[in-house]
């Protein structure tokens, strides 16, 4: 017959102080780790059609300072994802499909991992970038591509874009939207 066991008002004061310690170290070690975690890297010029050295960037709305970069593309076939990685690589001197585990890569430059998605698939867009970002040891880069007949930007797509901006820095994913130009 199992014996009980008496846990007195001693004993059970104890036990609590000791989680509440140890609580309140884990709390402390978490706010020491995020004030001393290395901030996001600034954000970078990308070329731009025009052979200017600045970046090319896109004001969301006139009442905010969000401004996203914008790289224009000449693409041969817009319905085809490929071509815009194959045109992105091409202008960042990266390469494509770069297998890694657990994926393909559309674009790997010096410093970036690059997933290119349509807009409406921001979603899978930013754990792809996430994931290879981190495999690749790179900056995890989301690039948008935003369909021709959608410039100048709608309301709602404008709404989506401030959407997907705060959550890729929120995961310290760059944004980058891709746009299709006439063929030089």
């Amino acid at each position: 017959m199992p014996s009980k066991i008496d846990v007195g008002t001693s004993q059970k004061t104890a036990a609590i102080t000791v989680v509440s310690a140890i609580f309140v170290v884990m709390l402390l070690l978490s706010i020491r780790y995020f004030r001393s975690a290395e901030p996001l890297p600034e954000p970078v010029e990308l070329p731009t059609n025009s052979g200017s050295a600045e970046p090319h960037y896109l004001p969301i709305d006139d009442n905010t300072e969000l401004l996203l970069p914008v790289v224009d593309l000449a693409i041969s076939n817009a319905s085809l994802e490929s071509s815009w990685a194959s045109a992105l690589s091409s202008r960042l001197n990266g390469d494509t499909e770069v297998v890694v585990d657990g994926g393909r890569v559309d674009v790997v430059a010096s410093d970036y991992a690059i997933e290119v998605d349509r807009v409406d698939k921001w979603h899978e867009g930013i754990g792809q970038a996430t994931h290879y970002g981190t495999v690749t040891e790179r900056i995890p880069v989301l690039a948008l591509i935003v369909a021709s007949d959608d410039w100048p930007l709608s309301g709602r797509t404008r709404d989506k874009l401030k959407l997907i901006d705060e959550t890729c820095m929120q995961q310290g994913i760059k944004l980058l939207l891709l746009r299709r130009i006439a063929n030089p």
